[in-house]
């Protein structure tokens, strides 16, 4: 993702003193972007860690930057950097856990940091020319986090006219959670986003990995394809990891565009053949290929279907793009093919656009 960066500022942290002092700054520059009185104290928690984490954990001063950030697509945030001096991580996603700290402490800093961010990486492979060149006059950097946060996304409220929509869900049988999550977003009055996520395994560990990706999902919906996967990747460090299918569908051109990881299946029905849309290997959070986009026709009266491994292949059969009604469409074919052994869904969208 193409980002520009203006407006640094930069705080030389020696002691626990500094703390306050970088978040009233913080706090007030994100304010000046614009922020909501939530995110102002969500930018609050999240300078107070970073700054803790300098202190706690380095042996020497560090330092302490924020900027405001935009995105290709226009949109606006805040961006903040903690560069410390220590003995660094030896254990990143060990980590991030909740109740992990080498230090007499809650443990629960980084964690919260990764919670709050829309963002977050901990000793990024790459990082803005301020960090390079920063004077500090120390040998090594011990550890290196940044965290950003966008401006709400979410800039048209209403749904797409063009779509008809069908969903089912269950989880794994006798189980409380549901590992698998789906999402459905409307970006404006021709474009929506959908997703299939399945949490690795079932049970509760599985549906935090699959709720917190929708979370990041929700969060950016604008972002392009693969910088919504690869935030999500860096989101789930430190979870069970999930499965994800995204699909990006556009009623005005009549395309989609398709990416996955792992083995969330798709499918587009068209009148007369259908289309498999092909997953590439890998857990999200965990290890992944990179992120490859294919882009495909969706015509009026197309079908596109997105499901998680619990449902059996066998649906297939099924002429999807003749059936009359999506959601109970979704339901017979849950009830009919999920598997017993895993939490199961199903996603259908239809182009309706030739019935408007």
């Amino acid at each position: 993702m193409d980002l520009t960066r203006d407006q640094v500022h930069k705080f030389h942290v020696r002691d626990y003193s500094d703390v306050g002092a970088c978040r009233r700054k913080a706090v007030h520059f994100a304010k000046q972007l614009g922020f909501d009185e939530v995110k102002l104290g969500e930018v609050a928690i999240l300078t107070s860690e970073m700054i803790s984490n300098i202190v706690f954990h380095s042996d020497a001063s560090g330092y302490f930057f924020i900027c405001r950030v935009q995105s290709e697509k226009e949109l606006q945030g805040i961006e903040m950097w903690s560069c410390d001096y220590g003995k660094g991580i030896p254990d990143v996603d060990q980590a991030v856990k909740d109740g992990v700290s080498e230090n007499p402490s809650l443990g629960i800093g980084l964690g919260s940091i990764k919670r709050l961010s829309d963002e977050f990486a901990i000793n990024p492979d790459t990082y803005p020319s301020f960090i390079a060149s920063d004077s500090s006059g120390q040998d090594q950097v011990g550890t290196l986090i940044y965290s950003r946060k966008w401006l709400s996304t979410v800039r048209w409220i209403g749904t797409n006219k063009n779509l008809e929509l069908g969903a089912a869900s269950r989880p794994f049988p006798g189980e409380k959670y549901n590992g698998d999550e789906y999402v459905v977003v409307h970006l404006s009055p021709e474009e929506t986003l959908i997703a299939v996520i399945d949490g690795l395994g079932h049970g509760e560990d599985a549906h935090k990995a699959s709720l917190l990706a929708k979370e990041r999902i929700l969060g950016n919906p604008y972002l392009l394809l693969e910088d919504l996967m690869q935030q999500v990747h860096v989101s789930l460090r430190g979870t069970r990891g999930a499965t994800i299918g995204l699909a990006r569908i556009d009623t005005q051109s009549d395309k989609v565009s398709f990416l996955g990881i792992g083995n969330i299946e798709g499918r587009i029905f068209r009148e007369d053949s259908t289309q498999s849309l092909i997953s590439l290997g890998g857990i999200v959070g965990h290890k992944m290929r990179t992120p490859q986009l294919l882009e495909c026709e969706f015509t009026s009266d197309n079908a596109l279907v997105l499901h998680s491994d619990g449902v059996k292949s066998g649906w297939q059969n099924t002429t999807i793009a003749c059936q009359q009604n999506l959601q109970k469409t979704a339901e017979e074919l849950l009830s009919s093919y999920a598997r017993n052994s895993d939490d199961a869904t199903i996603l259908i969208v239809r182009n309706a656009s030739r019935n408007r």
